[in-house]
């Protein structure tokens, strides 16, 4: 008899075999130092990335790429229906020169060497404004901390890219997240300010604005780009046992060990 459990965890390993990548900066894996304190993405992690000669130790198993892949299907199925709520509300969606939904963008930012790369949804124009919608889903104790605290760190840093970036030019990110668990949705409009993020909150019409400098992130970059041509990788950013950012690293023991 064939063990289609097995079958199905293969085929999802498969599918995410180690493939080399650009030498780009991604939003997704931002990070930032505010206050003395980092946060976003370990730039040790993203060493061993951009070198590709480095194994993982920890490879994510296919139960965790499963829930990954539910994700993005949520993602996908969330964003249609917004578009046809959007433009069922007078928003009109930008024309752009690429064919689908996401538009990958390419950006130098003039501060450093290498370039940001990423994927951004449709854009939407509203009155003088210019809308894209950035979805993220979630699930338990994540849920009750955005419930409480508004939008992860990790998912402001990469709206603050996608707003300083020129080649889709973005006024307003919708950043809205989805608990898998209960169907409960969270949405914020991100905007620029002077200094930093005007946030409203949807669900409860909160409007504040959260202390933001785009230099923290470029300045956390040009740290990790010092090391990133080199064989030795950059300090650690986060500490085994002490951050739970370690606890989901692929290179958890090679870091530990090294």
């Amino acid at each position: 008899m064939i063990n289609t459990v097995n079958l199905v965890y293969e085929q999802l390993l498969k599918g995410n075999e180690s493939r080399e990548r650009s030498h780009r900066h991604y939003p997704s894996g931002a990070c930032a130092n505010i206050d003395g304190q980092f946060v976003g993405k370990c730039r040790r992690a993203t060493w061993c990335e951009w070198h590709n000669n480095i194994e993982k130790t920890n490879p994510i198993d296919a139960p965790a790429l499963f829930k990954m892949q539910v994700g993005d299907l949520i993602h996908n199925h969330l964003d249609n229906i917004m578009d046809r709520a959007l433009l069922d509300k007078g928003f009109e969606q930008v024309p752009d020169e690429d064919v689908g939904n996401e538009k990958a963008f390419i950006w130098q930012c003039s501060f450093l060497k290498y370039p940001f790369s990423g994927r951004k949804d449709k854009r939407f124009k509203y009155q003088d404004k210019i809308y894209t919608a950035e979805w993220k889903s979630t699930y338990g104790r994540g849920t009750d901390y955005i419930k409480k605290d508004g939008p992860k760190i990790e998912n402001l840093l990469q709206c603050a890219i996608y707003l300083e970036q020129d080649i889709y030019p973005i006024n307003d990110i919708i950043l809205m997240y989805a608990a898998r668990d209960t169907g409960y949705l969270f949405g914020y409009f991100i905007s620029k300010e002077d200094s930093g993020f005007r946030l409203e909150h949807m669900n409860s019409s909160k409007v504040e604005i959260v202390k933001f400098n785009f230099n923290w992130i470029i300045d956390a970059i040009k740290m990790l780009e010092e090391y990133l041509d080199g064989d030795v990788p950059p300090p650690k950013d986060y500490q085994m046992n002490k951050d739970w950012q370690c606890n989901y690293c692929s290179y958890q023991k090679w870091c530990d060990n090294y």
